[in-house]
């Protein structure tokens, strides 16, 4: 049974019709129309009388097995408005009686332990399960677990990406060229090429968490690389940017799960991740700098806050590709998000089972060790800065 107000604001009715129509002619070619309806009232977003209504009757039907008409309030009115539709929705116990436990919350209970410490333990006992075999492991295979676990495209698949150039902006002592991409069937991604009247034969992956104009401004941070000679390719990561997502929707868990939480939770449906994607990203516009004309002698990676965790791995994945990787405003583990009961804007940096593995610290050796590898103004689960 679905119920949905037509009046819903917080899902479109529009939507849950259109399902309703599918799972019905599904069901129909089951033979068994009768196991699915819908209850669709003049209401808003809640559990309004004609649903409770028609949930108790549904339940009555299929648990029972018996056909009941129940009204809570009998006869209804011929009409009413919302305001008298909260007046119906006054308990019929108070809170003390539907309570379970003594004092109304399990945790009060002795002994009694949270979901985030129960979680903080079980990541405390992989990582001293992984450790060793993480250690036994070869540096090709170290590779190979983490393309597994994160879901991210195998080396065949990203050779010779080739971007589409859709315009320029000239700017003293250099070019700034307007680049697309297209890293999936219909997905496309933009960037700024920002190429020096004299290139000195070394180029820079920029990849900010914010967009790719975040440091483009003049007398700013890309410019200056640009004015030393280097070609400077500010490119953007799926969902960063342009791509960004929630603008225009209901913002559940802004702040505490992300502007793009509802895409990141139907990617976890999927079977996908934004890190192992947002990887793929960051691999392609490396190779898409690597080929670029006059070829660079030497590539380095900056990456900063929502785009550092995939960028580490990409670094990780592509061994030997940066003599630099600097990174900036990352988690320094995925280990302190699980026993915190508080996080800002981390759900797009979480791969599931991804502690039975291996931690960020454990991509910085295949990245290039701490030679090559800077780590700077860490952040905490809630997005504070680490003194």
């Amino acid at each position: 049974l679905i119920i949905a107000g037509t009046r819903d604001a917080t899902f479109d009715f529009n939507g849950t019709w259109d399902l309703f129509k599918d799972v019905k002619r599904f069901y129909s070619r089951l033979g068994r129309t009768d196991a699915v309806d819908i209850n669709a009232p003049d209401a808003p977003h809640g559990f309004t009388l004609q649903q409770r209504e028609a949930v108790a009757s549904w339940m009555h039907r299929w648990l029972l097995g018996k056909e009941k008409l129940i009204r809570e309030v009998d006869p209804l009115p011929d009409s009413f408005n919302d305001e008298q539709l909260r007046e119906w929705n006054q308990p019929d116990w108070t809170q003390e009686q539907l309570q379970c436990s003594p004092a109304g919350q399990v945790l009060l209970m002795e002994g009694e332990r949270s979901v985030f410490q129960i979680n903080a333990d079980t990541a405390a006992a992989l990582r001293e399960s992984r450790a060793p075999k993480w250690k036994t492991l070869s540096e090709a295979e170290k590779r190979a677990t983490i393309r597994d676990t994160i879901g991210s495209p195998s080396d065949d698949t990203l050779s010779n990406p080739r971007p589409n150039r859709v315009g320029s902006v000239t700017r003293q002592g250099y070019v700034i060229e307007k680049l697309t991409l297209e890293v999936e069937p219909g997905l496309v991604l933009p960037a700024l090429a920002f190429v020096p009247d004299h290139p000195a034969g070394t180029a820079t992956l920029y990849l900010h968490g914010s967009s790719m104009t975040a440091d483009a401004a003049p007398g700013g941070p890309i410019e200056a690389l640009v004015k030393a000679g280097q070609v400077v390719l500010a490119a953007e990561l799926r969902g960063i940017g342009e791509t960004e997502t929630g603008h225009g929707k209901n913002e559940f868990g802004k702040g505490r799960f992300g502007p793009d939480n509802l895409d990141i939770l139907t990617a976890y449906l999927m079977g996908k991740n934004y890190v192992g994607m947002r990887t793929g990203d960051a691999q392609r516009w490396t190779r898409v700098l690597s080929n670029w004309e006059p070829k660079p002698n030497a590539l380095h990676l900056v990456a900063i806050g929502e785009a550092a965790i995939p960028a580490l791995h990409a670094a990780a994945l592509d061994a030997g590709r940066f003599e630099s990787v600097s990174i900036r405003g990352m988690l320094p583990d995925w280990e302190s998000l699980v026993g915190v009961g508080e996080t800002h804007d981390q759900a797009v940096n979480t791969v599931h089972g991804v502690l039975r593995h291996y931690d960020l610290p454990d991509l910085v050796p295949l990245a290039g060790g701490d030679d090559q590898v800077t780590i700077e103004h860490p952040i905490s689960p809630l997005g504070t800065p680490i003194p």
